[in-house]
């Protein structure tokens, strides 16, 4: 028998679940979830399912699109900054409220789906360099590329 966590939060914004399972145990746990899946029509989700499913959503990843260089008003997440709270950096904050953002997060959709962004990719405005591509991929459910990037 193996312990295993289960969490119901979810990667990519479909309900779903991730297992925490000690390495010596996960071969034997996928084994039997995937023999006892098949009636649930289970089937694997590789690494590029899960970009592709995020980026639609647009749910940032760690060390891509949000880091320590990055505050939530850049990366657009100052939706979960309580600022009726006393924090480390409130004052930063409240600071670039007031004089405004020198960059931010958004989102990008390719109308011609034959471009597939890897990320990385530079974002002009004209003739102009203004960011670069922190996420990108091909968005499946929506049949063309998308991606997130910082511009300032």
């Amino acid at each position: 028998l193996a312990t295993v966590r289960a969490a119901r939060v979810t990667y990519v914004g479909e309900l779903g679940w991730e297992l925490y399972v000690p390495c010596e145990f996960a071969l034997l746990v996928y084994d039997s979830i995937i023999k006892n899946g098949q009636k649930f029509e289970l089937k694997n989700g590789g690494y590029y399912a899960i970009v592709s499913m995020r980026l639609e959503k647009g749910y940032r990843a760690w060390s891509h699109d949000i880091s320590p260089d990055e505050t939530p008003l850049e990366a657009g997440l100052s939706f979960a900054v309580d600022f009726r709270k006393n924090f480390i950096g409130k004052e930063a904050l409240l600071k670039q409220q007031s004089e405004g953002l020198k960059k931010r997060l958004v989102q990008f959709q390719f109308e011609d789906a034959n471009i597939y962004p890897l990320g990385k990719e530079p974002i002009y405005e004209g003739d102009k360099l203004v960011g670069y591509l922190s996420s990108a991929g091909f968005g499946h459910s929506l049949g063309f590329g998308v991606g997130m990037g910082y511009i300032s």
